[in-house]
Parts: structure tokens; C-alpha cells; sequence
């Protein structure tokens, strides 16, 4: 189990003195402890062995983890709590594993160092068929270039120096992952000279700070406009919903008590008339059937101004969404379940039944049953005399 991560301080910038005799790999290694990184995650691979090697020699830890991907994401969670992280992984099927945590970093603004192996310069010769290549040797530093703010790929001795402080130095300044790309043969590889390291001196320009002081008062009163603008919108839209919530409510309480308004006012004249009938005086039978039939012609014609209808009933066969059973009578003149009489009408409005129609349906006939003709003899013995 690797021991607890713990934070690391940066150290102050190699001095020319403190490099001389250094091979590449080991001026990568101290330059990442100049930034702070204490571990590198990834997974050793063929490509990268020796690296792995000096870094097993060095103060700083490797973790190794399960695959690739998980090694990008642990450097990326480890660069969030301390500053910058570092990824080394092989050629290709360890490199090209890490597109994925390495977009999300740069997504995210993490500074990641990917760090990756690669073959010989002197393996590259004549186009040789090695193991993890794609396409071609460039094909990886491709890819990585759109992921990564900075990048080298470290195959000259005179610049390899000057290139990996100019990409840690991208990789601090702009919080985005960068790559390093080392080839094997290189890793021992110690410069005939060493330059002496310049930390990368970034400047202000004055001019562009005069206008940011001079437009931020502005710029802050303007933003402020803006806030209590959508303040107000959003406090005038808050009392807009709340008067629609309170006329809705009212709507539905009056829909409730007064959803049939409408039909009483058409049912009182037919009220009004049945009271003058029976109110008349010296009313005889016909003249009181008369009435009678004239309200009747007014309820029909109500509901058919309603789109209320009867239902069929008598004849038609037993429907229970539409007819409900008092009664089965043996009927050898009927269909069984035929409705053969009707107690009560049924009504439906506009397709929807309101009262489902009470009727009396028919069933078979029970057939009787031929006595047993040993009971009939048996009888007769019983009747005959002594």
C-alpha cells in the first residue's frame, strides 16, 4: 500500500550548478519536485521501464493503479488538493488510454503533467513493425496536442532541458494538463551542455491594467443594474403567479357551486308549469294529461338541447356497461340474455352513460327430466290391491 499523500512544498528553481551532469530523466524528475508533485501515478509499461526505474530511486513515489484511466483521474483529484500532478504511462495503449481524464482536466482547469514513453530514436528507423504504434510516431503527440495547453516530445539532447521547464511553466501559469513525451533511449541521455534554467518572468502590462481599473467601477455599476432589474422582474413574476394561483382557485370553487346553473334555470319553467297545472281549477283528466304532456315535451326537448338520449333497451342484447339485470325470465321466444322488458329508461350523454337502464333478460328453459322407470313400476305395485 502506498503511503498517505501528503502535500508537498514547491521548491525554489534549480540553480545552473544544481543541474550539471543531470540525464533527462533525472532533470524531469527534480523539476517535478520543484513544482510540488511528491507522486506520480500510472502503470509501467515497456516503453517507459527506465524511466520508471529512476523515478523508483528518486524521493518522489509512484502509485500504481489498476489501469491507465484511473491513473489520469487520481492525478487530476491529486493536482485539485496540491497544485499540479503527474501521470507516466507507455506508448499509445498506456497514452492514448488517458483522452478521457485528461479532456475532463482541461475541462476543469486541472494541471496535469502526462508524462509517456515512447520508442528510440534509433528504433525508428527504415519504418520498423513495433508493438503500440499507430500509424505513425506522431500519431499520439497528435492526439494529445489538442488536449493538453503545452507539449514536447523530448528526442533532442540541446533543447530537452529549456523544453520541460517551458511546459511546466504553461502547465503552472495556465491550470491545464500538458504532455512530455520521452523517448527510451533518451532517458540516460545527459546534454553536453546544461543551460541555466530561467523561471519564466510574467509580465503586466501596465496599459491593459490602467483600463481594467478605470472600466471596473463601471462595469461593477452596471452589473449591479442588471441584479436589481431581474430583482424586480422576478418579484413582479412571483406576484403575477400568485394572483393567477388565487383567481384559478376562485374559478374552481365557483365551478363546483354553481356547475349546474345553467340546467336549473332551464328546469324552472318546467317546474312553473306543473304548478299552474295542478293549481288550475276545475281541471278535468284530459285536460291534465294535456299538461302533463306538454312538460314531458319540454324535458324531452331539454335533453336533447343536452344531448341526453335513451338508451335501447328492449330486444337488444345484455350489455353491462348499458342495461343492469332485475330479473331473468325462461323465455323460449328470446335469445339468452336478450333484454325482454324494461322497469326503468336509461340515459346517456354524449356517449357517456349517466343511468344505466334497468331491465329483465331472458334465459333457456330448464328441460324436465323423464322419471325413472323403476320408480314408475315401483309406484305401481304400491297402488295395486292385495
Amino acid at each position: 500500500m502506498p503511503a498517505e499523500i501528503t502535500a508537498v512544498r514547491p521548491l525554489r528553481p534549480a540553480p545552473p550548478s544544481a543541474v550539471t551532469g543531470m540525464s533527462i530523466g533525472e532533470y524531469l524528475i527534480r523539476r517535478l519536485q520543484d513544482y510540488g508533485i511528491g507522486h506520480v501515478f500510472g502503470i509501467p509499461g515497456d516503453y517507459v521501464l527506465q524511466f520508471y526505474s529512476m523515478l523508483d530511486r528518486s524521493p518522489i513515489e509512484v502509485v500504481t493503479t489498476t489501469s491507465e484511466d484511473c491513473a489520469g483521474f487520481a492525478a487530476d483529484a491529486y493536482a485539485r488538493v496540491h497544485g499540479m500532478g503527474a501521470v507516466c504511462v507507455t506508448y499509445c495503449v498506456g497514452g492514448l488510454s488517458l483522452c478521457n481524464s485528461v479532456a475532463g482536466a482541461y475541462a476543469e482547469k486541472s494541471p496535469v503533467v502526462v508524462i509517456t514513453g515512447s520508442p528510440g530514436l534509433k528504433e525508428r528507423h527504415n519504418n520498423p513493425l513495433l508493438h503500440h504504434l499507430v500509424r505513425d510516431f506522431r500519431t499520439q503527440y497528435d492526439v494529445f496536442e489538442k488536449l493538453c495547453v503545452a507539449g514536447a516530445d523530448l528526442n533532442d539532447p540541446l533543447t530537452a532541458f529549456r523544453e520541460i521547464d517551458r511546459v511546466l511553466a504553461a502547465c503552472q501559469r495556465f491550470k491545464r494538463p500538458v504532455y512530455l513525451e520521452l523517448p527510451r533511449d533518451m532517458v540516460h541521455v545527459h546534454p553536453e551542455t546544461s543551460p541555466p534554467y530561467q523561471q519564466p518572468v510574467e509580465r503586466s502590462d501596465s496599459r491593459a491594467l490602467a483600463e481594467a481599473v478605470e472600466e471596473g467601477p463601471s462595469e461593477l455599476e452596471k452589473l449591479q443594474l442588471e441584479v436589481k432589474d431581474l430583482r424586480d422582474e422576478m418579484l413582479r413574476m412571483r406576484a403575477d403567479t400568485e394572483n393567477l394561483r388565487k383567481r384559478l382557485q376562485r374559478e374552481k370553487q365557483d365551478s363546483v357551486q354553481f356547475a349546474n346553473e345553467r340546467l336549473i334555470r332551464e328546469l324552472i319553467p318546467i317546474s312553473e308549469n306543473l304548478e299552474r297545472a295542478l293549481a288550475a281549477p276545475d281541471t278535468n283528466v284530459d285536460s291534465l294529461k294535456e299538461g302533463v304532456q306538454m312538460t314531458s315535451n319540454q324535458i324531452l326537448a331539454l335533453f336533447k338541447k343536452e344531448k341526453v338520449e335513451p338508451i335501447q333497451a328492449v330486444g337488444e342484447p345484455f350489455d353491462p356497461s348499458l342495461h343492469e339485470v332485475l330479473n331473468q325470465i325462461e323465455s323460449p321466444d328470446h335469445e339468452e340474455n336478450t333484454v325482454i322488458e324494461e322497469y326503468s329508461k336509461g340515459y346517456r350523454m354524449n356517449g357517456r352513460v349517466l343511468l344505466p337502464a334497468r331491465v329483465v333478460t331472458s334465459r333457456k328453459p330448464t328441460k324436465e327430466e323423464p322419471e325413472d322407470q323403476d320408480s314408475d313400476n315401483a309406484s305401481t305395485e304400491a297402488e295395486a290391491p292385495a
